[in-house]
């Protein structure tokens, strides 16, 4: 078995996404013509009412949203954002979103006047990382930064997110495996309409050419306005959880018992459930957590659980599109919230793609040291020939790790031009000395890289050697400046 590194444009890489202060990856807003995002809009856009899936605060706040804005006093003004769309392509997206009923027409009396003109946002695509043949399909995002500007925050159901944290105390017996469930909606946000009060605040800042406008609005201006949740509005957020809890305790039929009920929830603002099955809600995404006899595991994994199948009908109710290629359906291994979670092990760790994208970072960051390069010489290098397909490429180790692990690691030649000395490709294998910069594995590849880290978990747990570097002249371990 082989692997192979495809060519790979840094230019290109960096041009669709960037860091933000924490050092998280953050995609770039991208200029888009329809058929970027017609690809990921579902045809049942808009089917549901809002302020009929909210309850209680959450409802007031939906159907009485004027009385949310802010003090006149305190408004901050901006210029309206871009709408990232070529005007030669303009007349085709508007079309195209009124036909799929994200948008709607608004003539410019009906836009929300702050006192300085009408109230404008902006639009942008950003990739999903998916093509469908020659073309790259694009997540439609609504700039809301004008009107988000003039609303006051809901913290809501964002105090409720879950994350990893919190699940320290979630442990299993000896005895137990973990069955994970899971399921996916389809452009969640997008799925929900908002009441027609709502409109006079998301008008886009482009005006609909008259070729797309009915008879009577012809000679008008007239803009695009979103008939649905935007997804870049600062308190769809919390409306998106409070809506997904409720389908999901609403799929239990009432009963305090039942399926998917309150108490079984995880979730920030409460200690961890002792029920089980547990289930979370984040966002777009529901997960139940089973623990069940190891045992008797073989009757049940890959069947559906009863509280999969209440909340698949309670989306069929309301005609909410689910994506069944990222459903899990009782696995002991699934991916939830970005971590891959082993339930025979008991452990969850970050995703293939991450964990390989941290072990190439190293290398390449450990190799660029002058020192580290004078501390190898012939026998301890084999020069390679390939290109590393680098950072979002560490799939390829996930889809295949046998063969990338044999492959070993690799670098891209004139990687950092910044460099004056450059970086060369290599594969480090174990050389005879009383200290190595890598501790390998049996066979003589790279098992566990310095730089920092912890041990990822699928590798070796024998004690970490002391970090060694080179000074040119010899080896000594690494210390304090």
């Amino acid at each position: 078995m082989s692997c192979q590194f495809q060519p790979f444009c840094w230019s290109e890489f960096f041009s669709t996404r960037g860091i933000d202060y924490k050092g998280d990856e953050i995609k770039t807003a991208r200029s888009f013509c329809w058929g970027n995002i017609e690809p990921a809009l579902p045809a049942e856009i808009g089917r549901v009412p809002l302020e009929e899936v909210c309850t209680l605060g959450a409802r007031h706040y939906v159907e009485n949203f004027d009385g949310f804005l802010k003090d006149k006093s305190a408004w901050v003004l901006s210029k309206a954002p871009r709408v990232m769309v070529a005007d030669d392509q303009w007349p085709e997206v508007c079309r195209g979103l009124v036909s799929a009923g994200v948008c709607a027409y608004l003539p410019v009396e009906e836009v929300f006047d702050t006192g300085h003109g009408p109230l404008l946002n902006g639009l942008f695509g950003v990739s999903k990382e998916e093509w469908v043949g020659e073309t790259e399909v694009f997540r439609l995002i609504m700039n809301l930064i004008p009107l988000n500007r003039l609303a006051h925050p809901l913290k809501g159901d964002v105090e409720t997110l879950p994350s990893w944290s919190l699940m320290n105390p979630f442990f299993l017996q000896p005895s137990h495996n973990l069955l994970i469930s899971s399921e996916d909606v389809r452009c969640f946000f997008y799925t929900m309409a908002v009441p027609h009060a709502w409109y006079k605040y998301l008008a886009f800042n482009k005006r609909v050419p008259d070729s797309c406008l009915p008879i009577e609005l012809q000679g008008r201006e007239v803009y695009l306005c979103s008939k649905v949740l935007p997804m870049g509005f600062l308190n769809s957020v919390s409306l998106a959880q409070h809506v997904h809890r409720n389908l999901a305790i609403w799929s239990g039929g009432g009963d305090p018992g039942g399926l998917n009920p309150p108490e079984g929830e995880i979730r920030k603002d409460r200690p961890i459930t002792v029920r089980n099955p547990a289930w979370r809600i984040y966002l777009d995404n529901y997960d139940l957590l089973e623990k069940v006899e190891a045992l008797g595991i073989g009757s049940q994994e890959g069947t559906l659980a009863p509280s999969v199948l209440a909340l698949r009908q309670e989306y069929e109710k309301w005609e909410i599109p689910t994506n069944f290629k990222k459903s899990v359906s009782r696995q002991l291994q699934a991916e939830v919230q970005g971590a891959h979670v082993d339930g025979e092990e008991g452990v969850a760790y970050p995703r293939n793609s991450v964990r390989s994208s941290l072990k190439l970072i190293k290398i390449l960051s450990w190799c660029a040291r002058k020192e580290v390069m004078d501390l190898f010489t012939p026998s301890g290098l084999v020069y390679m020939q390939i290109a590393l397909a680098a950072l979002l490429q560490g799939q390829l180790y996930a889809e295949s790790p046998k063969a990338a692990k044999k492959e070993a690691a690799t670098f891209v030649t004139q990687m950092c031009p910044g460099y004056g000395h450059g970086l060369k490709p290599v594969i480090v294998k174990p050389v005879n000395s009383t200290s190595k910069p890598f501790r390998t594995t049996k066979d003589g590849v790279i098992s566990s890289l310095v730089g920092g880290y912890e041990e990822f978990p699928e590798e070796s747990r024998e004690p970490r050697e002391p970090r060694q570097r080179g000074n040119g002249k010899g080896v000594k371990p690494l210390g304090k400046k």
